[in-house]
């Protein structure tokens, strides 16, 4: 598969990655069309957003929509071929922060989609939780 990386300010890639197989609870998206965030565009120009600076390859991308191409073990849906949105700063539910009631402000999963320090999804096709594609 091939994603878009941004390794500095002004080196954008687009280089061949290893496709990652879906597991309990996921799917595979084959995504068709990614929208380009101010963040994104802060990490191509700055190499940074605020404090969070690139530190290695970075996928870049969030916003993306797409059709499931597959499904992990366990998933009864949505089916494959159906198109869907992945929604980018979905609590997890699971973590300390969730149990304590502040899903919105220290949910990993959220912070990474407001901040974006890992990977993104601007990539041929991702892996995401069956729970936030929608």
């Amino acid at each position: 598969m091939y994603a878009c990386v941004v390794h500095g300010a002004g080196d954008l890639r687009i280089e061949e990655r290893d496709p990652v197989a879906p597991a309990s609870g996921q799917l595979a998206i084959a995504i068709a069309l990614g929208g380009i965030c101010g963040s994104d565009l802060h990490y191509y120009h700055d190499g940074a957003v605020g404090d969070f600076r690139v530190r290695e390859p970075l996928v870049l991308g969030h916003e993306v929509v797409g059709r499931v191409s597959a499904l992990g073990p366990d998933v009864d849906g949505p089916a494959v071929g159906t198109a869907v949105a992945v929604h980018p700063a979905t609590p997890c539910d699971s973590c300390a922060e969730c149990a304590r009631d502040r899903r919105n402000r220290d949910c990993p999963p959220v912070t990474r989609g407001r901040n974006w320090t890992s990977n993104g999804r601007d990539s041929s096709t991702i892996v995401a939780s069956a729970s936030t594609s929608c």
